[in-house]
């Protein structure tokens, strides 16, 4: 039999192994536990390092939760008292940068966003859809406790007073919008958590998107926590197919608050890290009409026929680096823009970044009350999040602007030009290290309207020379020739 590990290297051993799953995972859509393809090395590396405390901004990797936890109530279902004292607020709203002024999907839409729990299988799902404004005056937004995604045993000891809660921009069970709106799928990552990015899709619902979320237990953060990651592609593809069915189920029942609200014709997945393999491998059915992927790939090579990705990396993202996430795109048989966002790390497009951060972090909360298996994630949890980052709130309004007009303009529901690479380039052109597209991958920004196909850099003045020159030339002629003769 097998021993186990001492307990006080397990830390370092599931760091290690975990940071090489993600970059594979993120790059194939796999959390298999058979043994994966090794990554470039330069990423291992550097995705193992952990920074030092003080360089960073915020560290957090926590895992899925019972989305819109209900503030009368305790981890263990206890009521609270109101009197006491209950969590430490972190609202995206108080710290998010405002969008450029030609980013016009940057800023959140015209519609609040309601969010709703639903029961997918085993498990849980969360559901973002539009809602009319006047629907919430006076209603409190829905907040996430994240004590929910440690381990039961570990749930106490973090008291009510310090826990970081999330404050998302929806409201719970809100009542929905009238109209039919397009369906966006989304994917987590690993060592996440189905509300990893609720932000971000509370945004795409605030633009006249419904979104669904569902936990991937073979890799979220209860899973990495208790060393039981497990599973393979095709659980989280069918997962995402599950929660499908279900929303299509809702929107069939007369009796669902979402009845008639969605239209899954339109239908979009996106994902991060390794939900953006997750999602490369779904779009190879052809029902979804687009995919967004974020800090992560998929498979070498796919081809999705004439449909577009939009593919997002980050700059200081050392878990899946841009170089891995650069090389999905230029494998890629089907269009595709690719873009590598200036000082962005790997959770720069979640949630995580901001939870805990005047705490020290969500691992240095779990940390300082003794829950010792959070410090394995300190790496990956810190990337995106540091001081030498850009801050996940100015990278916000940049990649919300990016996903949302790409989204619409698919649905029909926007300006195609607002989604061209022109646009993105002319209007946020500063906030990328590089962008690109396979259909139009080098275009000349100022072509010769009428070029010389061959020209000739040192033309021959005599145009027409002898096909057969003298072989012996007269090596010493005379100097004086004579004129007569």
């Amino acid at each position: 039999m097998t021993a186990s590990p001492p307990t006080h290297l397990r830390p370092l051993l599931v760091h290690g192994t975990l940071i090489a799953l993600l970059v594979a995972s993120a790059a194939c859509g796999s959390t298999s536990a058979e043994t994966p393809t090794p990554p470039d090395t330069d990423v291992v590396e550097d995705a193992t390092e952990t920074p030092d405390a003080e360089d960073t901004r915020d560290i957090d990797d926590d895992d899925d939760v019972d989305h819109g936890a209900d503030v009368d109530a305790s981890p263990d279902g206890d009521v609270r008292d109101p009197n006491e004292p209950y969590g430490v607020d972190y609202d995206p709203i108080d710290y998010a940068a405002p969008a450029p002024a030609c980013a016009a999907y940057g800023d959140l839409g015209p519609y609040a966003v309601g969010v709703r729990t639903l029961t997918v299988g085993e498990q849980q799902a969360a559901i973002f859809y539009p809602v009319a404004p006047d629907a919430v005056t006076g209603l409190e937004r829905a907040r996430y406790d994240m004590r929910d995604w440690l381990p039961e045993a570990d749930r106490d000891k973090i008291p009510d007073s310090e826990v970081p809660l999330f404050v998302m921009w929806a409201w719970e069970d809100a009542p929905p919008a009238d109209g039919s709106f397009p369906l966006v799928l989304f994917s987590h990552g690993l060592a996440g958590y189905r509300l990893q990015s609720s932000y971000y899709n509370s945004h795409l619902a605030s633009w006249g998107m419904v979104v669904a979320t569902v936990d991937h237990p073979e890799r979220w953060l209860p899973a990495v926590l208790t060393f039981q990651l497990r599973g393979d592609p095709s659980d989280t593809v069918q997962a995402l197919e599950d929660l499908l069915g279900e929303v299509e189920a809702r929107n069939a029942d007369a009796a669902d608050p979402l009845f008639g609200r969605v239209d899954t014709s339109r239908l979009a997945i996106t994902g991060h890290s390794a939900g953006a393999g997750t999602v490369a491998r779904y779009f190879l059915d052809p029902r979804p009409l687009t995919a967004v992927l974020l800090t992560g790939g998929g498979p070498q090579g796919a081809d999705y026929g004439d449909r577009s990705a939009l593919i997002i990396a980050g700059e200081t993202d050392a878990i899946v680096r841009p170089s891995a996430v650069r090389s999905f795109f230029d494998g890629l048989a089907s269009p595709a823009v690719y873009i590598n966002l200036a000082g962005a790390g790997h959770l720069a497009v979640s949630d995580i970044c901001l939870i805990g951060r005047d705490q020290g972090g969500l691992v240095a909360v779990a940390a300082s009350y003794g829950i010792r298996s959070a410090r394995a994630l300190q790496g990956l949890a810190s990337d995106g999040c540091r001081t030498t980052d850009t801050p996940p709130e100015e990278i916000w309004p940049i990649f919300h602007h990016l996903a949302t007009a790409h989204l619409l303009a698919t649905f029909g529901e926007a300006d195609a030009a607002l989604a061209s690479v022109e646009a993105f380039s002319s209007c946020l052109g500063d906030s990328f290290v590089e962008i690109a597209s396979n259909t139009d991958p080098d275009p000349d920004p100022d072509p010769d309207p009428d070029p010389d196909p061959d020209p000739d850099p040192d033309p021959d003045p005599d145009p027409d020379p002898d096909p057969n020159p003298d072989p012996d030339p007269d090596p010493d002629p005379d100097p004086n020739p004579d004129p007569n003769n």
